[in-house]
């Protein structure tokens, strides 16, 4: 696969429309698209001994912040900030970003935390097609509404445990993103 260094941004722009950051699509950076090469080079030479050589844990974490980084101009922060990924200033103001992402569909995980984002970009990357897809872009407030109550029954959830984690839904992660008016979401950067 040959790149153009400003691929990654020409494949975005065909994904949206008047900078809308809804539902848009992507072909995942070189960088990114080498290492799932790579991967899929071991699957192929160990297909006989079932090994599928999983994207999963941090890695696709870390791969959702450099994406984030690319797309938004999201200035990641080290390791040690629970709660938060990064920060973007808008309209003069400095905001905090957590980054959450999934590469099999799923919603996105919470752990405990004191200190919440101002807002959430999650992505799902499906890493056999290399691209991902932006799922949520917005308040982080919205979401994390979702895990104090059980969607089927209205009853209050477990409390959390130390160390616990509580999902929310892709499903509702995609509703919820429906529901953001684009002046509510951070602006993509092509």
């Amino acid at each position: 696969m040959f790149w153009h260094k400003n691929q990654f941004y020409l494949v975005v722009r065909a994904c949206i429309n008047s900078k809308e950051v809804s539902n848009m699509i992507f072909e995942l950076p070189r960088e990114i698209a080498d290492l799932v090469a790579a991967r899929n080079r071991l699957k192929a030479a160990y297909n006989a001994a079932g090994l599928t050589f999983t994207f999963d844990g941090n890695l696709v974490g870390d791969i959702g912040e450099a994406v984030a980084q690319k797309l938004f101009g999201i200035a990641l922060l080290s390791k040690n900030s629970a709660g938060v990924d990064g920060k973007i200033t808008l309209n003069g103001i400095e905001k905090t970003v957590q980054i959450k992402a999934t590469g099999v569909k799923g919603g996105a995980a919470f752990r405990k935390t004191e200190t919440k984002a101002d807002y959430l970009l999650f992505f799902s990357f499906d890493f056999e097609k290399c691209s991902g897809e932006l799922i949520y872009n917005g308040p982080e407030s919205n979401v994390r509404n979702h895990l104090s109550a059980n969607e089927k029954t209205g009853k209050r959830r477990n409390e959390w445990t130390d160390g616990s984690q509580k999902a929310v839904a892709f499903g509702i992660l995609k509703s919820e993103n429906a529901k953001i008016q684009e002046h509510d979401k951070i602006p993509i950067l092509v």
